[in-house]
């Protein structure tokens, strides 16, 4: 229709974890190690290489922290990969392939944003309280609006703008979750929409 949007030709680095990171990566952005695999002893593997404690386990693309599990032992990641792959997405696909993270530990951030001929701006920003609940993930508690902005925010709001032109949003809105620790922060995962999920029509 010759309307303004995202180019099509980069749609899968706005849905897909694994080719966000991978984006990140070659922009020169932080980014969180990641690999696709699809079995558990490849997952494991990459584990070995990443040399850290704690890694997630998910699927490529999904939402809602569906799927997503906290990895600290062989057997978990075994029974959660396995799991995983005879499963489907949220989208109702079967899932063929996993990502597997390492573990970034520190406080998770919500910045919505709004974009027009590349220029981005935000239009909210949320700070999550999460439960841990083990191997399971974690549980939302509650998400705090941000009415002012507080120390590291304002660098925060820097990395959003980075992840999105790495990303190539254009024109529309976004919803980005990022995690701030001691480096500063880095990006989950943004979805080419608004924030919220999908509510009935009744």
């Amino acid at each position: 229709l010759g309307l303004p949007g995202n180019p099509p030709e980069s749609s899968t680095i706005r849905l897909e974890k694994s080719a966000m990171q991978e984006a990140l990566r070659r922009a020169g952005v932080r980014h969180i190690r990641s690999r696709t695999v699809s079995s558990a002893k490849e997952a494991e593997a990459f584990w070995q290489e990443l040399g850290v404690k704690k890694v997630v386990v998910k699927p490529l693309a999904s939402a809602g922290t569906m799927g997503v599990h906290f990895v600290t032992t062989r057997q978990e990641l075994s029974r959660h990969m396995d799991s995983l792959l005879a499963s489907c997405d949220l989208f109702g696909r079967p899932i063929r392939e996993g990502l597997i993270q390492e573990y970034i530990d520190g406080t998770e951030y919500i910045v919505n944003t709004v974009s027009c001929g590349g220029v981005h701006r935000v239009t909210d920003i949320w700070v999550y309280n999460k439960i841990a609940i083990g191997s399971e993930g974690n549980a939302y508690d509650y998400a705090r609006l941000v009415t002012r902005l507080e120390p590291g925010q304002r660098a925060l709001i820097e990395y959003a703008y980075q992840t999105l032109d790495a990303l190539g949003y254009q024109y529309g809105p976004s919803h980005g979750e990022y995690m701030m620790d001691e480096n500063g922060p880095v990006l989950i995962e943004a979805g080419a929409r608004p924030m919220g999920g999908g509510f009935s029509m009744d």
